[in-house]
């Protein structure tokens, strides 16, 4: 008896251990979302806290909004930030932050989930490229529109509650942090050692 109660117990403490750690967290981090919408911010150096006089702009979309081989060189928000440098005023033109959210062989479904997600940065003007591979899906229609399971519904409850914690958040972004660094640093060292 003493054993269950122990274990019980135990569980109680970690439940309230992380319902203080993700409360006190949401005072400061805003919730979580998918690793690549993180992983993509990140990357981009876009902040949570948009800037006063900040003019944000936010690309979603499939290969051709992520620039598929031409990514990260020439794609379509670098080309809108150089156009926009040349017609406006420089004061106004470095305010204008441009995003890039494409993914490679994203579908309507994580486009619109994409944007959701992000709605907490702010954006200003939101630029869609979409329904391209949505055709693509037709053999999975029927599976798509079929009626889910209740284990299926638990287990996307499960997946949200996790994915929303700030708490978590801290971690994964830290985690996304390290690995985008040790890649550049690792590139940084590739380019280094490749000089004749």
């Amino acid at each position: 008896m003493s054993k269950i109660r122990n274990v019980f117990l135990s569980f109680i403490v970690v439940a309230a251990f992380f319902a203080v750690a993700e409360g006190v967290s949401r005072l400061f981090i805003p919730p979580g979302s998918y690793d690549f919408i993180e992983r993509r911010a990140i990357e981009q150096d876009l902040a949570h806290k948009k800037a006063k006089d900040e003019y944000r702009i936010l690309f979603y979309g499939e290969s051709t909004m992520h620039g598929n081989q031409l990514y990260p060189k020439s794609t379509i928000d670098k080309w809108l930030k150089l156009y926009l440098a040349e017609l406006l005023p420089e004061n106004t033109a470095s305010r204008v932050t441009t995003t890039n959210f494409g993914r490679l062989g994203g579908g309507s479904e994580f486009i619109a989930n994409s944007f959701v997600e992000t709605i907490p940065y702010k954006p200003d003007l939101a630029i869609f490229y979409m329904a391209h591979n949505g055709f693509t899906l037709v053999p999975q229609r029927r599976e798509l529109f079929t009626p889910k399971t209740l284990g299926f519904k638990i287990e996307k409850v499960a997946d949200n509650m996790f994915k929303k914690s700030s708490f978590i958040n801290i971690l994964k972004r830290a985690y996304i942090r390290h690995k985008i660094n040790q890649k550049r640093r690792s590139a940084e060292k590739e380019k280094a050692a490749d000089k004749w």
